[in-house]
């Protein structure tokens, strides 16, 4: 019941029903299980939120990659702008 009052947009009539109730539960029950699904590896291996993160050197040399290739490129448009106006 708090998560359907908590999510309602004050704009909007709250339609108060079985459907509504079946859809906050949906989300809330979506919301638990990735909390869930985090707190329980990580207690299996032992994350420490505040250690830095050690990453492999594969996933170091594909950021590395990723990045300098990201900042090398230039975004080029799909097809040229229309340079001439409409006149009907």
């Amino acid at each position: 019941m708090r998560w359907l009052y908590a999510s309602h947009i004050p704009d909007q009539n709250l339609l108060f029903g079985y459907k509504a109730i079946a859809e906050s539960r949906k989300k809330l029950i979506t919301l638990w299980n990735v909390y869930s699904f985090f707190v329980t590896y990580a207690n299996v291996d032992d994350f420490d939120p505040q250690s830095p993160l050690s990453l492999s050197p594969s996933a170091t040399s594909l950021i590395a990659g990723s990045s300098a290739a990201f900042k090398s490129s230039s975004p080029t448009p799909t097809r040229p702008i229309a340079t001439t106006t409409f006149t009907p």
